[in-house]
This record gives C-alpha cells, sequence and structure tokens, in this order.
C-alpha cells in the first residue's frame, strides 16, 4: 500500500536516512522538510551539508517523481508515516535543550491520520519519550502509534550502515510494532524491539558514552605520560602488543556533536552530577585544553607580535571522512589562539570543509598542505589518511623554522634529531 512519509529535520541525520530510502523505497512518497530555507534550496540543488560517501550519486540515480522536499509542512497532507530528526543540543549548563524537538512534535500535530506512526530518531534523555507521547495526545484528537528508534551511525559512512546495523524499535503495543517493522523492513529485517520507550533511549546513550569513556583511557595515559617524561603512543602500542586482554585506544581530541553531549545527557537522565561518565567526558575536554596551553605557551616564547598559525584538519574526527566541524575540538584551539595572540594569522587546511565555513571562523583557507609548515607554528589536528600521508621528514627539512604540534602523535618516524625537537605532541 502506497504510502506518504515525511521525514522531518535534513541534517546529518535526517538526510542520511532520506537517502537511504531514497535507494530502497520502490512505491511511497517521500517528503523531507527542514526549516532552513538555504539548506532545502541547495538540497533542491543536490549541494548537502554533510560529505557522506555515496550520497549524491543517490540523488542523482534514484531522483523520482515521489520526493519532495520543503522548509515547511504541509497541512494539507496528512502522513502515515512522520520520522522526527531535529538537532537536541546541550546548553552552557550541559543540561539538553530539546525545545526543537517539541516543537516539532507539535509541528506534525495537525497532520496525523488516525494510524499515522510517529518515529522519534533525536537523541534524547531517557524518558522524553513517553513525554512527548503525553504531549502529542493533549494537542491532537487523532489516535496515533509512537516509537522510538535512534539513529546508531557512524558520519561518512551512515548511508550504508543504516542498511546493516540493527535498528533498535521502543514501542508500547503490538499494531506500533507491526508498523514500525513494515516501516524499517524497506531497509533492513535487522531489527531489535523494546516493549519501552526508556530501553532504546538508554542505549542510544550507552552507545556513544562508552566510546567517549574508552577514548578518555586513553587521553589520561597521555596525561599521566606527559607529567613522567614519557611517550604515550609507544606505551600503549607495547601494552597493546600479544596481550589480548588489553585493546587500549590511541590518545586524541574526543569532540562532535555525539560524544560531547551524550554523557551529559545521560548523567542528566539518572540526576547524577560525578558519574564515571561526567569524569570521562571532562577528561577528553582536559586533554585539549592541555594540549592548547602547551602550543600558547611555546608560541609566547617566540616574542613575535604576529605569529602565523596554521592547522591541518579541522573536522571532528578523521575516520570516515567528514566536513563536520560541530563540536570540534579544533573550534575551542582556535578560540584560544585568537584569546591569546588576538593579532596573528590561522591559516586552515581541511580537505574536506567547505572554504565558507573557515571563513565564518575568520580564517584563512589553504589550498596546499605544503603551505601549512611555512608558518611560524602548524598545528595537526586531524588522523586522516590523507594526513597520516604527509612525509613529516621532508616538510621539516624544508621548513627549518616551522614548529608542528601534532595532537595525534601521527608520525613516529621523524630520523633526524633536530626535528624531532620541533615535533611535539602531549605524552610524546
Amino acid at each position: 500500500m502506497k504510502k506518504k512519509i515525511l521525514i522531518l529535520g535534513l541534517g546529518y541525520v535526517g538526510i542520511t536516512l532520506f537517502a537511504a530510502l531514497m535507494k530502497k523505497n520502490k512505491i511511497h512518497e517521500l517528503y523531507g522538510v527542514d526549516n532552513s530555507k538555504e539548506l532545502i534550496k541547495n538540497l533542491k540543488n543536490k549541494k548537502f551539508i554533510t560529505y557522506e560517501k555515496n550520497l549524491l550519486n543517490i540523488f542523482n540515480k534514484y531522483k523520482k517523481n515521489n520526493i519532495f522536499f520543503d522548509s515547511q509542512i504541509n497541512t494539507n497532507i496528512k502522513y502515515d508515516i512522520i520520522i522526527i530528526c531535529v538537532g537536541t543540543p546541550i546548553k552552557s549548563n550541559k543540561k539538553i535543550n530539546d525545545k526543537f524537538l517539541f516543537d516539532a512534535v507539535k509541528d506534525i500535530s495537525k497532520s496525523l491520520n488516525n494510524n499515522s506512526l510517529v518515529i522519534i530518531r533525536s537523541t534524547v534523555k531517557v524518558g522524553t519519550t513517553k513525554n512527548i507521547y503525553k504531549f502529542l495526545n493533549k494537542i491532537t484528537k487523532v489516535k496515533f502509534h509512537i516509537a522510538f528508534c535512534p539513529e546508531r551511525t557512524i558520519e561518512g559512512n551512515a548511508i550504508e550502515e543504516i542498511t546493516k546495523l540493527p535498528q533498535l524499535v521502543g514501542c508500547i503495543d503490538k499494531n506500533t510494532k507491526k508498523l514500525t517493522s513494515d516501516f524499517f523492513k524497506i531497509l533492513t529485517k535487522k531489527l531489535i524491539f523494546f516493549e519501552t520507550f526508556e530501553e532504546p533511549e538508554l542505549i542510544k546513550l550507552l552507545d556513544n558514552s562508552y566510546r567517549d569513556s574508552k577514548f578518555a583511557f586513553a587521553n589520561q595515559v597521555a596525561i599521566i605520560c606527559d607529567q613522567l617524561n614519557l611517550n604515550a603512543m609507544k606505551i600503549i602500542q607495547k601494552a597493546n602488543k600479544n596481550f589480548t586482554r588489553n585493546a587500549i585506544p590511541l590518545p586524541g581530541p574526543v569532540g562532535g556533536p555525539c560524544l560531547s553531549k551524550d554523557p551529559y545527557i545521560l548523567d542528566q537522565s539518572t540526576k547524577q552530577n560525578s558519574s564515571l561518565i561526567t569524569q570521562s567526558r571532562k577528561i577528553n575536554e582536559k586533554y585539549v585544553e592541555l594540549f592548547s596551553n602547551k602550543i600558547i605557551k611555546f608560541s609566547k616564547k617566540l616574542n613575535e607580535k604576529n605569529i602565523n598559525f596554521s592547522i591541518i584538519g579541522i573536522s571532528f574526527k578523521g575516520k570516515p571522512d567528514t566536513n563536520d566541524i560541530r563540536d570540534s575540538t579544533a573550534l575551542k584551539i582556535i578560540e584560544k589562539i585568537k584569546s591569546e595572540f588576538p593579532h596573528s594569522k590561522i591559516y586552515i587546511f581541511d580537505k574536506f570543509v567547505e572554504t565558507r565555513k573557515i571563513k565564518n571562523l575568520d580564517c584563512i583557507k589553504i589550498n596546499k598542505i605544503d603551505d601549512c609548515f611555512k608558518k611560524n607554528v602548524c598545528i595537526i589536528h586531524g588522523n586522516n589518511n590523507y594526513i597520516k600521508s604527509i612525509d613529516i621528514n621532508k616538510k621539516l627539512n624544508n621548513n627549518a623554522k616551522v614548529f608542528v604540534f601534532d595532537f595525534w602523535d601521527n608520525f613516529s618516524n621523524i630520523t633526524n634529531p633536530l626535528n624531532k625537537k620541533r615535533y611535539s605532541g602531549l605524552g610524546i
């Protein structure tokens, strides 16, 4: 039976789900709505906010007459399935801001029919879906169904993962289970069902909090090694070698729109403010702060009024590649440099981040990675493959004055003793 499917919120979560449905769906009408008119205009011109593998190919190959984009919901249409994918950022006090989510719920209230399925895909505090259910029941007279089905994909490979990873489905009755199952069968048969909303809400938060805690352990090791003047990379690699009970990750900056907020949302769900999860998040924040302070301290010793800084890689992660700089730790580094050296210039090379984003940071885009090493201080923030392929020995040999700070300790093959003195990280 032909259905009308609405995805509300076409950011990084919504647009990848929309693309996956474009590829797999054969009969249903797909409606994509986002209140950003610029975003909708760009989508119609096949310009995307996210760097996602195969996204452009899908739009070129599967653009059909049953696909529609708009900046507002068409109130003349009653949708059979509505998937809410709007953002839930945290405030400066680390508390979740779910205003956009509840605004979206209010917006759809006049577009439901008596058997509509509402799927919440946004990240929420535990207990939120139940509150949405109560809220929506108060403002609409129709009998709708609601499920919580969180997004769990990795940016850069999300479209593929949507069809390969199991989808979590939290619902409270058999009819909703059947409707949700029928919908997701468009994409995958891998479904895990729960009889409550709270269980998948919690699992979503646990996923990212667990990863954040793993990285925090590695970053704590780096902080300890820095104090002891030991090489954290070598310590971790040798601790892991042929010892299967160890799987310590390598240290590095941990940011982005999920790992930087979900641990706080999890703690907010349980009203705990000093848990292991929160402390892990603070360690990851401390790692960036300590490393930034190290860069600032060195730069002040140069005794130059106008120091030129360069940063290689400013997206929040490098594997898979992404152009997403939301909550990237690079933004905190840029802010710190501007505060301490207001007259200095910051040059940025990132293979995937658009020029306009760099200009919005009041920084200067560099088109050749070689030029980054012609500045006074070069900061390597990313660990993308294109960064790891840099011939660091050649760059240091050809640029005798540059000093390199590497957040990831990407290069352990520096041969020249003098060059080693111009390459630093935290715990190396």
